[in-house]
């Protein structure tokens, strides 16, 4: 069923960077976010927790995708507290493990196993929790 984008909703926008700086993903995020603000509330979503997440990792072999479960349960707790309409995720390792009751959209412009090569990956460990992370969503 088709969701009917109702005037002033409440949508909260789950990314790592800044949607809102046309710098940031070739523009696409800020121009999404662009339009939706002309008849909706936007809240970005993400900054602190990829702060928090940088600050306090304790080796290079982290990275955000371990702690996908966390993430979600932060955001969850958060989001299902506050009045949204809708998610928007562009970080897969934030809307794999959301528990929300609202409909969520998740932006993307590749898998993970198209981009792989890209990235050089030589963690078999990483490629396997990214794999399965995006699978969820």
């Amino acid at each position: 069923m088709p969701m009917k984008l109702n005037k002033n909703m409440n949508i909260a926008f789950l990314s790592s960077i800044d949607p809102f700086d046309i710098n940031n993903w070739s523009g696409t995020l800020y121009y999404i976010t662009k339009i939706l603000s002309k008849k909706n509330n936007i809240e970005w979503i993400g900054e602190d927790i990829i702060n928090l997440f940088y600050s306090f990792r304790f080796s290079k072999k982290s990275y955000p995708e371990k702690y996908a479960s966390l993430f979600g349960s932060i955001i969850s707790e958060k989001t299902n507290r506050a009045d949204y309409s809708v998610l928007i995720v562009r970080d897969y390792f934030f809307g794999a493990y959301l528990n929300v009751k609202v409909p969520i959209i998740y932006i993307g412009d590749t898998t993970f196993n198209l981009f792989k090569e890209n990235l050089r990956i030589t963690s078999t460990e990483f490629e396997s929790v990214a794999d399965s992370l995006e699978k969820k969503r």
